[in-house]
């Protein structure tokens, strides 16, 4: 992830009210700790050690950031409503009648 991209996701929850900066942790460490546990499989301990914070506190900031993300879905996932349908599924006979909309009349 780029630097902006990085602090344009940190200013996108700090902004919301979703994450916000503890005593001895900013927005920007938590979300660092978090993208380094995904990107990159790591585990509680060896971030631990980068970050010189117990292994307790780690987790937390990790599962704070996930739900601050999570609770991100509406504003940026758009889910389908089912009324349209992809051409390419529409004139496959083999998927097109798992994606039917049964409409009643």
């Amino acid at each position: 992830m780029g630097k902006e991209a990085f602090a344009r996701l940190v200013c996108i929850l700090r902004d919301s009210g979703r994450l916000k900066d503890t005593c001895f942790s900013t927005v920007e460490e938590q979300v660092a700790k978090f993208l380094n546990i995904i990107g990159h499989n790591r585990r509680n301990y060896s971030i631990k050690l980068d970050y010189w914070r117990s292994k307790e506190t780690v987790s937390r900031h990790f599962h704070n950031v996930l739900k601050a993300i999570i609770s991100l879905e509406s504003i940026f996932l758009k889910q389908p409503d089912g009324s349209e349908c992809p051409y390419e599924i529409k004139n496959s006979s083999r998927f097109f009648p798992y994606f039917q909309v049964n409409v009643k009349k």
